[in-house]
């Protein structure tokens, strides 16, 4: 996923996703997918992998959510 970021309104150093919604989005997808792969009959030859890629994804959902609530401010 590429970030797009803007700066915000008349400042010249604080950015904001601008598409913010859309990487949320995406991201909620990806974890669902992995989800899906992590709870698979079949997943023991890829167990790691899916655990390292659940973790990395949930990090990405609470920073998102954390820089969600700070946009909002």
């Amino acid at each position: 996923m590429e970030y797009s970021f803007t700066l915000l309104k008349n400042t010249t150093d604080i950015y904001i996703i601008k598409n913010f919604e859309d990487c949320l989005n995406i991201n909620d997808e990806h974890i669902g997918c992995v989800t899906n792969l992590y709870y698979s009959p079949y997943k023991e030859v890829f167990d790691e992998e899916i655990n390292k890629w659940k973790a990395a994804l949930e990090l990405v959902s609470e920073v998102l959510e954390k820089w969600m609530k700070l946009q909002i401010q």
